[in-house]
């Protein structure tokens, strides 16, 4: 983390200093389908805080929530499958300050995949020769049912590391 930064933890998307690329790039999360299925049809807050850095060259970077009726492909936020049936696409103005978002979204009751995702892409690229600090930062971000963002919720290390035990194999 940056020392100025108020949160331990975040992650940080950013183009080299010099670079001249100006691709998208995104970082997207699928949400698992024991997590969501109870949701379906009903309304979701996504909430998030966000700041970009002092060269941020895009005009705005986005924020989406995504909902397919694809049980096999993979859901990105940049290569949409046939079964993308919903977006919620938010523009986000740059900040280098911290600042908290908030996305509402109804889950489609048919959709099989969700996921969220923050990027850059056309029509705001990346914009030139990228800056010291050409970024944008994400931290806090929450799902969560309803229609009102609640305060970030902090687990224990045991209880996350709990939480992940279903994933290991030996």
């Amino acid at each position: 983390a940056d020392v100025e930064d108020r949160f331990l933890y975040y992650i940080k998307v950013r183009r080299n200093t010099g670079d001249t690329a100006t691709g998208a790039l995104s970082l997207t999360q699928r949400i698992e389908p024991i997590n969501f299925k109870g949701y379906r049809g009903r309304t979701v807050t996504l909430s998030f805080w966000y700041r970009t850095g002092v060269s941020f060259s895009p005009k705005y970077f986005r924020a989406s929530i995504l909902g397919s009726t694809d049980t096999t492909s993979n859901l990105t936020y940049w290569a949409y499958t046939s079964g993308v049936i919903d977006k919620q696409d938010t523009e986000i103005e740059p900040s280098t300050v911290w600042k908290q978002h908030t996305i509402t979204y109804m889950i489609p009751s048919n959709a099989e995949q969700l996921a969220i995702a923050f990027g850059v892409e056309n029509p705001y690229p990346w914009v030139g020769t990228a800056g010291s600090d050409d970024s944008f930062r994400v931290a806090n971000v929450q799902l969560e049912l309803g229609k009102v963002a609640t305060p970030f919720e902090h687990r224990l290390f045991g209880e996350e590391l709990n939480l992940c035990k279903r994933y290991y194999e030996k």
